[in-house]
């Protein structure tokens, strides 16, 4: 089966998800701009979770370095993002692109 690891990544990603659908609004997951902040934000937060584990740091730069033009370039643009507006968390971001009406 799946490493434990990897197990709690996608858990974490998925949650990410649900947290999304319940405090953003106005965002088109047909949209491929949109797709890149939706599941970046969420690799983001799976990313912040394994490094806080401080465990398998391959992993994490396999997601940090992925080539995938929605998962790995959407984690990059939140990360380059939240640096060009100055916020801390990726939550904050995705409430000020997408907030609820």
């Amino acid at each position: 089966g799946m490493p434990e690891y990897m197990l709690e990544s996608v858990l974490v990603h998925e949650l990410t998800h649900q947290w999304q659908h319940e405090n953003l609004g106005g965002y088109d997951c047909e949209d491929e701009g949109d797709k890149r902040y939706i599941e970046g934000h969420a690799v983001c937060i799976e990313i912040q979770y394994l490094e806080k584990l401080n465990e398998y740091p391959e992993y994490v730069r396999r997601q940090k370095e992925s080539s995938d033009p929605i998962y790995g370039a959407g984690y990059r643009l939140v990360i380059e993002e939240m640096e060009e507006l100055g916020l801390n968390s990726s939550f904050e971001l995705l409430k000020q692109k997408f907030p609820k009406k």
